[in-house]
């Protein structure tokens, strides 16, 4: 149920369709066409999928075309293809499976179209050469971590068809300096933008209800932002190492207050201390290891 053509291997998963599952290492150039002939044109087959682990490790592919007719690829498909500089996904392709592009360092150009619904789990971990992307308004979730460590991402765009976002799915994008969450999102998951070193601007939109565990963790130039009356919860260590700490005007008391939140108070408070008037919001761990207070 496999044959080799152009030193590409197919997989039968129909009678009249196949699904790309490898090919010969050394390739530096592949071409995925719409139909593929088998015993001299005895057969013809439909390619509509690339498999799992298809290209993984390919690290001397440098160029890739695929046709229309694939629907969908496969987890760990091209894992690690360091030479990769760009791909062009097709139209028919409605998900991108886990680890898909995970490790594609040289990777700076990717065309995600209209129809993806998913980005799934640690898709573009990694891609450290990816400097922008824009995501298509049919994608509902994007997976977890799934463009941790995109270092050099300066701009995404997140529209309001996304629901849902996983943990630390911007994590470590060291050159992004803003992003707006879309209303359509409830949470902004935990590590959301940890460690984004030059984001100084996050929007959160009016129906976010919850903050999540170290969601603003390390985001060294993050110096203003605005919690909406909707937020209900505030998880333990979301705004630790960011700028809102090292700005006195925050504090009161050796408390530190953004929006009428009480986030956290210093460990050696002691005595008493009574809450400012107005506070709607206590953060978990506000008073974590106050051992005289």
């Amino acid at each position: 149920d496999t044959f080799i053509k152009e030193g590409v291997t197919y997989k039968l998963t129909s009678p009249h369709e196949v699904e790309v599952i490898g090919a010969k290492k050394n390739l530096s150039h592949v071409e995925i066409p719409e139909y593929v002939d088998y015993v001299d044109f005895l057969l013809r087959f439909r390619v509509t999928s690339i498999g799992d682990k298809a290209f993984r490790k390919y690290s001397k592919l440098i160029d890739i075309q695929i046709a229309n007719s694939v629907k969908s690829i496969g987890d760990e498909a091209f894992y690690g293809c360091s030479s990769l500089p760009e791909i062009y996904i097709p139209e028919g392709v409605t998900s991108i499976g886990d680890k898909t592009f995970y490790g594609c360092f040289s990777l700076y150009d990717i065309y995600i179209p209209e129809g993806v619904t998913s980005i799934g789990d640690s898709a573009f971990y990694d891609c450290y050469s990816l400097e922008s992307v824009d995501i298509p308004n049919s994608v509902t979730s994007i997976g977890n971590d799934a463009f941790c460590f995109c270092s050099r991402l300066q701009s995404v765009t997140i529209p309001n068809s996304v629901t849902d976002i996983g943990y630390a799915a911007f994590s470590y994008c060291y050159s992004l300096e803003s992003i707006s969450l879309p209303d359509s999102i409830s949470i902004v998951p935990p590590f959301a933008v940890m460690y984004c070193d030059n984001l100084d601007f996050f929007h959160i939109p009016d129906n976010v209800t919850t903050i999540g565990y170290g969601a603003f963790a390390g985001c060294r130039s993050l110096s203003y932002i605005k919690i909406p009356k909707s937020v209900t919860s505030i998880e333990s260590i979301a705004f630790t190492e960011t700028e809102l700490y090292n700005d006195t005007s925050n504090w009161e008391d050796g408390a530190l207050y953004i929006d009428s939140c009480l986030i956290k108070v210093t460990k050696n408070m002691e005595g008493a201390y009574a809450i400012k008037p107005g506070t709607r919001l206590i953060a978990y761990e506000a008073f974590g290891r106050c051992k005289s207070l």
